[in-house]
């Protein structure tokens, strides 16, 4: 083996017609005196690259990314050639096993799929698997419509890209986010199940794919919070949707999470403690006066209501106290997050009476921008 001379490799576009406005990307290999070229099949215009950096200068970041990942991958799998058990003399040898290597096994990725749901059936909850088969559904309706069955190798950036557009266009969802799981799941499929040295290349390892800008979290403040515990309507169904939603702002707990939890004792305080549904993160936080107070009206239980006759109460409650905030369980737990912070707890410790595994999401998503904080610390100043 010949671990001292590399090859040396350079990529330039060629067209056998002076009149072409696309050019093919071509590749050169240079080896112990002797060189081949030969051509990648892709194509593009003399602006879009850069023979000195060898880069892919395209406008369209799915391509210029797929250019440069394709470069680096034969310019990577030329110089591993080298060091493979076997004597090398030509150029040509090192175009054949990049180019011609040995079969290997295909690898399909509604199969890999199948596979890990399968293996995780026993490890995370039936909704999780439920989210797992949708996903699966989604990529064998989008093989359906190509009329292909995709391989790790066969799914580039370029088919990420437009599966991608089907879902959002499939799924009626606006939201890139949503459909970035999609591809982000195959990702994870397939680094969960395949040998290492089988997916050290495959042409998605990279995708990130485009995401939608954080929202601000939208929660009640002093005021609407005031309407809502002083709030006493006619009606049972109201009053039970109305202590359920305070009770979901004292505690910040989720609307999966209301029957689940339990009251503990430590050093003479109360705390609300649990196991999220969701993640199985624990959780553990104050019980504060206003929760207190809805756990006593109530006899120790707070009331059971379906979600959909849930959603609609509070959507009557806004209506009735002229809340402009659309009320939801999200709403609640972001209202106690605020609320929190606001109160000087630091943003770990409210991430940690959430139940989540990490700190970004309840600063990105759950903690939301009021004076109080601030107003808190110009005190401490003061």
């Amino acid at each position: 083996m010949n671990f001292f001379i590399m090859p040396t490799i350079n990529f330039f576009l060629r067209s056998n017609n002076d009149k072409a406005k696309t050019f093919v990307l071509y590749c050169r290999v240079s080896y112990n005196n002797t060189k081949i070229e030969f051509s990648t099949t892709e194509k593009l215009i003399r602006e879009e690259f850069d023979p000195k950096t060898q880069r892919c200068l395209s406008k369209n970041k799915p391509q210029r990314i797929f250019i440069d990942s394709l470069i680096d991958s034969i310019r990577y799998k030329a110089k591993m050639a080298m060091l493979q058990d076997i004597q090398i003399n030509t150029a040509r040898e090192i175009v054949e096993l990049v180019l011609f290597p040995k079969p290997k096994e295909q690898y399909y990725i509604d199969e890999l799929i199948l596979k890990y749901i399968d293996s995780s059936k026993n490890e995370v909850r039936a909704t999780t698997i439920q989210n797992h088969q949708v996903k699966l559904r989604n990529l064998e309706a989008f093989q359906k419509n190509k009329k292909q069955r995709f391989t790790i190798d066969s799914f580039t950036y370029k088919v990420a890209d437009e599966y991608h557009n089907w879902i959002k266009q499939t799924a009626k969802t606006i939201k890139n986010t949503n459909a970035t799981r999609n591809i982000i799941f195959i990702k994870m499929c397939i680094f969960k199940l395949m040998p290492k040295s089988d997916y050290t290349s495959f042409a998605i390892q990279n995708y990130t794919g485009p995401k939608d800008s954080v929202n601000k979290p939208v929660f009640l403040n002093a005021t609407d919070r005031g309407k809502l515990l002083s709030f006493e309507p006619q009606s049972l169904y109201l009053r039970n949707v109305s202590d359920l939603f305070l009770f979901q702002c004292f505690t910040g707990l989720s609307y999966s999470d209301l029957q689940l939890f339990k009251i503990i004792e430590s050093n003479g305080v109360l705390f609300i403690a649990g196991n999220r549904f969701k993640n199985e993160k624990p959780y553990q936080l104050p019980l504060l006066p206003e929760a207190k107070n809805i756990l006593i009206k109530h006899s120790g239980n707070i009331p059971t209501m379906q979600n959909e006759p849930y959603n609609r109460g509070l959507k009557e409650v806004c209506a009735i106290l002229d809340i402009e905030v659309r009320l939801s369980s999200h709403v609640g737990r972001k209202t106690f997050a605020t609320m929190m912070n606001d109160r000087g707890v630091s943003r770990e410790s409210v991430a940690i009476m959430l139940g989540h595994s990490s700190l970004r999401t309840s600063e990105q998503h759950y903690i939301g921008f009021s004076p109080g904080r601030l107003f808190l610390e110009l005190e401490k100043i003061g």
